[in-house]
């Protein structure tokens, strides 16, 4: 069975690589089609557009016209006004060339202002390997290159293509030189890259539709937590529980492969005193059930981890102090027999009460009156509805309290 789920792995893993080959072929030749020189055309022409609209405008000169009256009349001007009126010169002249976004200074081609340009401005020229003009009084020229850099962009050979292979043989040339200088270091790192691999191929593998057996996984999980719990000691190994494996809760639910640490006399003690290796089993024995896809264990870790976190509280309310399983089970027994003895306390106190209320109403309806009220009930015809001498205490005794 094992031999035929891998063979049908293996065929869909290669369905899947094939598959990605002709997708990458096909993206490869579309992007073979593109023109390589696109993204350089564009950030030129969007420079040669901005460069334009700062550089000054030249001025249109059109030719007066004389207009010719049948009565040789001719029409008044501004200019005659003003000669005549006195006031004339006291105004405010506006001040010309205050068009949005160009300021004045560089509108005034005989003035050269500076240009208050951002990293990103500065960067977009140097894709085309041209320095951003700094001051007004460049434009003309970073106008002119610009216009050279279209001429040249127009034919243009193709840009030239990297070689992955070579790359690659590079890398790991560098990567081996890195090694031999690191020594153990990357010895230690190529021992990690390797059981994460491992781990990507226990993933696939369950992603095939290899299924695996709950509780031999949860068992997994709480040997590798045990571990660390023995290491550690801490006060309360409880908590300590719920930590490890509501963390392993959010991992993809693949079984650690570790092996129990071999105990020493402060390990085995520290397991007694609270009796670890008892709560456990009790957690594979109720938590860990069925078999099914790996990722079914992160919601076991989950219920697990809330079993250790009530054993947690009951170490808590003990004050530190631990306990075996048979006594937290006694300990359960009796917290569970003084809630049952409280209810029913309660349960006898209310009965008392209602007891007394019945027999208000019956005494109070042989008199012919009228009972309303909910728990506590009163005489309706007693009740002043515009008011009366009555004080607060008479009212709380109407109401029994």
């Amino acid at each position: 069975m094992r031999d035929i789920k891998q063979k049908e792995y293996l065929e869909r893993k290669a369905a899947k690589q094939a598959e990605w080959d002709a997708w990458k072929k096909q993206q490869e030749e579309e992007e073979a089609k593109r023109d390589p020189w696109e993204e350089e055309k564009f950030v030129c022409t969007t420079l040669m557009t901005w460069v334009t609209s700062l550089l000054p405008k030249e001025e249109k000169v059109v030719a007066a016209v004389e207009t010719a009256h049948p009565d040789g009349k001719q029409p008044l001007k501004k200019a005659d006004l003003d000669s005549e009126d006195p006031f004339a010169g006291l105004g405010k002249k506006k001040g010309k060339n205050k068009k949005k976004g160009i300021p004045a200074a560089v509108a005034d081609a005989g003035k050269s202002t500076k240009l208050k340009l951002s990293f990103e401005d500065l960067a977009v020229w140097k894709k085309l390997n041209l320095e951003a003009p700094m001051e007004t009084s460049q434009l003309p020229a970073k106008l002119a290159e610009l216009k050279e850099k279209e001429a040249w962009l127009a034919t243009a050979p193709p840009k030239p293509k990297k070689e992955k292979k070579e790359e690659k043989k590079e890398e790991e040339k560098d990567g081996e030189e890195k090694k031999g200088k690191k020594g153990k270091k990357g010895e230690k790192k190529e021992e990690e890259k390797e059981g994460e691999e491992k781990k990507e191929e226990k993933k696939e593998e369950a992603a095939a539709g290899g299924d695996i057996v709950y509780a031999d996984a949860l068992k997994q999980h709480l040997v590798k937590a045990l571990n660390e719990l023995l290491e550690a000691k801490p006060e309360d190994p409880f908590k300590e529980l719920y930590k490890i494996l509501f963390a392993a809760s959010l991992t993809d639910g693949t079984p650690p492969d570790v092996k129990p640490v071999e105990q020493d006399d402060a390990m085995k003690e520290y397991a007694t005193k609270f009796d670890l290796e008892t709560h456990m089993t009790n957690v594979v024995g109720t938590k860990g059930k069925g078999s099914g896809p790996a990722e079914g264990i992160k919601f076991m870790l989950s219920d697990s981890g809330d079993y250790f976190t009530d054993l947690s509280k009951k170490l808590k309310a003990a004050g530190g102090k631990a306990m075996s399983a048979e006594e937290l089970k006694a300990m359960d027994a009796a917290a569970a027999k003084a809630k049952r003895e409280k209810e029913a306390k309660e349960q006898a106190e209310r009965d008392v009460k209602d007891a007394e209320n019945a027999a208000k109403v019956a005494a109070m309806e042989a008199e012919g009156k009228k009972t309303t009220g909910g728990l506590h009930k009163f005489d309706a015809s007693e009740v002043d509805q515009n008011g009366g001498d009555a004080t607060a205490d008479d009212f709380m005794d109407a109401f029994g309290f």
